[in-house]
């Protein structure tokens, strides 16, 4: 059997090795240069440059595997969904802001923990790459993870229970980034991966499912709210915060997430995550 027969009768085997094996493998040369805890804005370009390929892993591998899969002209096909921008106008709200206002009620209902909030000048310092990395981000995963992989499991499984197995697969993709990131966080790291990896990543995936779901599969929408989910991270999220308090921190904003969630299944169902009219 060549690749191009396994890819056919095992896309989604193939477009998970692809992902993790071009991500991991650049990963692996951060991992191995610097230690852990490093701040990226501290790396010389070249590796910043390293993070940022690595990160285009899922998209590279929803492009590799669409083709091989589908054919001639699919890829472009792919590409289009990213024009599917004329969806009702609350769902731009929903798919921008979301996330980023959970993110600043977590601020609120932490600082009763007392958990800081972050200072303006440490808002101010990942300002820039806080607007310009999520879009980077957002474009190097979501071709693959909702472009590729969430429409052909949708084909054999519920929303519901494909978006577990994508959130599963998303949060275990991020497992270098978290070791580099948190990897001094001791004995905690472990649960703290299950939190944030694990856990919250997967009912994003969720929420992003019912969105994608109810907007023709509007790859724009899956932008715009991965965008939002990693400019919360960057720049409304406090930094700086011991391991304690950033799992405190990170149980607020799945927890608030989680009760999102269970509004939008109630409301949609988990079989299709489209309420029948």
């Amino acid at each position: 059997m060549n690749i191009t027969e396994f890819t056919k009768q095992h896309p989604i085997a193939m477009f998970s090795a692809i992902a993790f094996v071009w991500t991991w493998a650049l990963m692996a040369v951060i991992l191995a240069s610097f230690p852990i805890g490093t701040n990226p804005i501290e790396m010389a370009p070249i590796y910043l440059i390293l993070i940022l390929i690595g990160g285009f892993g899922p998209s590279v591998a929803g492009f590799i595997v669409t083709r091989i899969y589908y054919g001639k002209g699919s890829v472009w096909t792919l590409l289009g969904k990213l024009k599917r921008w004329q969806v009702n106008i609350g769902w731009y709200g929903v798919s921008l802001l979301m996330i980023p206002l959970l993110a600043v009620i977590t601020l609120i209902i932490g600082s009763a923990f007392g958990i800081p909030f972050p200072t303006s000048e440490q808002i101010f310092s990942v300002l820039l790459i806080g607007l310009i990395w999520p879009l980077l981000a957002a474009l190097g995963e979501e071709f693959g993870w909702r472009g590729f992989a969430l429409p052909k499991l949708q084909e054999r499984y519920s929303a519901l229970v494909t978006s577990v197995i994508i959130g599963l697969f998303w949060g275990l993709w991020h497992l270098p980034m978290d070791i580099f990131g948190t990897g001094n966080y001791g004995w905690l790291f472990f649960p703290n991966f299950i939190l944030v990896h694990v856990i919250s990543v997967t009912v994003l995936a969720t929420l992003m499912t019912w969105i994608y779901n109810n907007t023709e599969e509007s790859i724009l929408m899956m932008i715009l709210f991965h965008y939002g989910i990693t400019f919360s991270a960057i720049v409304i999220l406090p930094g700086g915060l011991s391991p304690i308090e950033g799992m405190i921190t990170w149980l607020i904003y799945t927890s608030l997430q989680l009760v999102i969630l269970a509004i939008v299944l109630a409301y949609a169902g988990v079989k299709k995550m489209v309420r029948d009219s």
